[in-house]
């Protein structure tokens, strides 16, 4: 008995043991040494590391990274970071040594650079005399050109180690105007930049100069989108009106991916209130940060775009600056009369939603259409004036949510509570994304419709075809 329950003890302390050691190779990455050199730890660490290295032996930086003599860090993206830019272990060998040699002195600093709380945010120089961003973000974590560092200060005999979730790319000293002349898929704001600037605004001059800049960079599709079908209705366009939506558009500060905050607004270059956020997303191994301009998204492959004097995020869509209120938006939609009379006759009821809905503070409507109204039983505006005012006051209640309340904000199979504090369910086809809400009082899901002209100077306006209830 003695016997067996020593033999059973030794088994269980040899299988912990085997565990523990491949759980350490496993998670190399976990692990510094300082008796190690940059070159060994990015070779010994084959699960994270094998194409990273492959690109360091193929430019022949192998031996910079073994020197004693030196001390340095390593930005270093993991496997991950670079299958997600499209470099495999085929492509890096089909790759020129001199251009992966150029894009890796991008990922080495001058020194060891260690990472902690007394870091200021800052620009540091690589090997290349080029610089990168780093900063330390709002949660405590550190950044580098917007990418995360998702495992800082890996410590070696011969400096530094952190690892990285994007491979990045050097800005190869351009400015923000030339790097949106030099991207094809930004040459209709390229033409609008050079329009805009034959007006009082020379935007061209302006994002090529010494300034501090970030770029919500609307693509070719976005200005086809907003009515603007090709280069030359672009170039008819009045300068003025060109330099109004483009500076909306604009900030005069550099804010990476990871620096987006959900506020309650953020001036632009033309005074305008626009709207950052940002939310981590991980569909793959790779997680990152993906951010939002007044609810559009860009991530890691339209995000952080370096340019001398600032960052460039690609957007997909135009936006026009708001100049109505929702309830503005609302009289003037020939689709929402039938709202339009039941938000004058709610207002009888002790609660003036025309005074809400003029008013500074934000308010997301989700607006029911005539269509809606109809189906619900109300023919016309007469039947919406005859109607109780009360009865009315608690259906604009269920559409109602304060603040402005963003499609990519809802959450698949989650409740919501809009103004009259009911309970409404929300789905998210995963296919199409189409965000859809459910009343108690619903038979079927009801889709929501975001349309160009949601955007409004106290918040946001979107449509549906039947109304909400609860």
């Amino acid at each position: 008995m003695k016997y067996n329950f020593l033999t059973k003890l030794s088994s269980v302390l040899l299988i912990t043991i085997i565990l523990i050691t491949a759980a350490c190779k496993k998670d190399s990455i976990q692990d510094s040494s300082e008796t190690a050199n940059l070159y060994t730890m990015i070779k010994d660490d084959v699960a994270n590391f094998s194409l990273l290295r492959a690109a360091v032996d193929r430019a022949g930086l192998a031996d910079t990274l073994k020197a004693a003599s030196v001390s340095l860090t390593i930005l270093a993206p993991s496997d991950e970071a670079f299958t997600s830019a499209g470099l495999t272990l085929s492509t890096i060998n089909a790759t020129s040594p001199t251009v992966l040699k150029s894009m890796l002195q991008y990922h080495l600093l001058q020194n060891s650079l260690t990472l902690d709380n007394s870091f200021t945010n800052r620009d540091v120089n690589t090997i290349s005399n080029a610089t990168v961003a780093i900063a330390k973000t709002n949660d405590g974590k550190f950044a580098v050109n917007g990418a995360d560092i998702t495992n800082p200060n890996k410590k070696v005999s011969n400096g530094m180690l952190h690892v990285i979730n994007r491979v990045l790319i050097s800005n190869g000293n351009r400015s923000v105007y030339q790097q949106v002349n030099s991207n094809l898929d930004l040459s209709f704001l390229a033409v609008a930049l050079r329009r805009a600037s034959t007006g009082t605004q020379n935007l061209v001059q302006q994002l090529s100069s010494t300034g501090t800049f970030t770029l919500f960079a609307p693509n070719n599709a976005a200005f086809i989108a907003a009515g603007y079908p090709d280069s030359a209705t672009i170039k008819s366009a009045n300068p003025e009106t060109l330099a109004n939506i483009l500076t909306y558009h604009l900030l005069n500060t550099k804010k990476y991916a990871v620096d987006m905050v959900d506020s309650l607004g953020t001036p632009s270059v033309n005074q305008k209130t626009v709207y950052l956020s940002k939310r981590t997303v991980a569909p793959t191994r790779v997680t990152y940060t993906r951010g939002y301009f007044n609810g559009a998204a860009f991530d890691r492959f339209t995000a952080n775009i370096t340019a001398t004097n600032g960052v460039i995020h690609i957007i997909p869509e135009l936006f026009i600056p708001p100049v109505q209120t929702v309830n503005a938006g609302i009289t003037a939609n020939t689709s929402l009369t039938l709202l339009a009379a039941a938000i004058v006759r709610a207002s009888q009821s002790g609660t003036n939603f025309t005074t809400m809905l003029e008013g500074n503070t934000l308010y997301t409507l989700v607006a029911p259409t005539n269509a809606a109204f109809n189906a619900a039983g109300y023919a016309n505006t007469t039947a919406i004036n005859n109607a109780d005012p009360n009865v009315l006051a608690n259906i604009l209640r269920a559409h109602l949510f304060v603040g402005n309340r963003f499609i990519f904000q809802f959450r698949n199979n989650t409740i919501v509570q809009p103004l009259s504090g009911v309970n409404i369910s929300v789905t998210i086809n995963s296919s199409t994304q189409q965000v859809s809400l459910k009343g108690s009082g619903n038979i079927a899901e009801i889709p929501v419709t975001k349309t160009s002209a949601s955007f409004k100077t106290n918040g946001l306006l979107y449509t549906v075809g039947q109304l909400i209830l609860p």
